[in-house]
């Protein structure tokens, strides 16, 4: 199955470092900054999107959503080729719109940890999507983490949560080991043990049938250090200031959509 994918930045060469283990898979990319024939990582590079998007039987399409309408024209699409878009903002009625009749689209939501494959996808498919276009989407996807259907009003959603959740992540590592060396640690060693705590904690999330609450209540004893910082993240409403950040990135995730408008042929 040729897999070819229209732009090549950091998603998109996210979702190919989980695809190349999988030796049924021809995967390609096309982008004006590639070398025509390459082939780095067993991904075939091309510069024009026509030529590398021949006989494809997936397109990825992974431009900047402005871009959208202008690559949709460059691409050689045959009638069982399957569209998945990775654009931020571009509703699946516009770019079905701006395909020929009858092409499957899906609409995906991926974030960077899908190159380890510890992704987290939600998808959403357009009427034109048969069980075998379900199947292949899902493939791409659910091969290297968890993936779910939703309603298309949905996705505005998931971009807070799971799209922009990696650097929320990454965010609270950084503090952690900032303030393992304003205690006297050294950096390195910080490191080390702020990911291992947090690999440890996400097991035993996966391990347990208890909810998040309890288990951050078995590690706490009243008037212990776990509870005295507790107490100030509480003092700080970190759990409103989490709501508060969700609610604005949704809010520009809605913006987003406004300010591109719809794409029309």
């Amino acid at each position: 199955m040729k897999v070819c994918f229209i732009g090549f930045g950091n998603m998109a060469t996210a979702i190919a470092k989980g695809l190349t283990d999988q030796n049924d898979l021809d995967i390609h990319a096309c982008s004006p900054s590639l070398t025509e024939g390459a082939r780095v990582n067993n991904v075939t590079m091309h510069k024009d999107n026509h030529q590398g998007s021949k006989e494809a039987d997936i397109i990825i399409l992974a431009v900047k959503p402005p871009k959208i309408l202008s690559v949709l024209q460059e691409l050689s699409i045959h009638k069982d080729t399957l569209i998945i878009s990775v654009a931020a903002a571009i509703p699946i009625d516009s770019i079905s719109a701006a395909l020929p009749p009858g092409t499957a689209v899906v609409r995906a939501m991926p974030n960077t940890p899908i190159a380890v494959g510890a992704g987290a996808t939600p998808l959403v498919a357009n009427a034109n999507c048969k069980p075998r276009h379900i199947k292949a989407a899902e493939r791409i996807f659910a091969d290297n983490g968890i993936v779910e259907w939703v309603e298309e009003s949905q996705l505005e959603a998931f971009a807070p949560l799971s799209g922009s959740g990696p650097a929320y992540v990454f965010l609270f590592l950084e503090a952690l080991t900032a303030a393992g060396v304003e205690l006297g640690l050294e950096e390195n060693l910080c490191k080390r043990f702020a990911q291992q705590t947090l690999q440890g904690a996400l097991r035993l999330c996966e391990t347990s049938p208890e909810s998040f609450a309890t288990l951050r209540q078995q590690v706490t004893s009243p008037g212990g250090t776990t509870a005295a910082a507790l107490a100030i993240f509480a003092k700080n409403n970190f759990k409103s200031m989490v709501t508060d950040a969700l609610k604005e990135a949704h809010n520009r995730a809605i913006e987003l959509r406004e300010e591109l408008g719809p794409v029309d042929n």
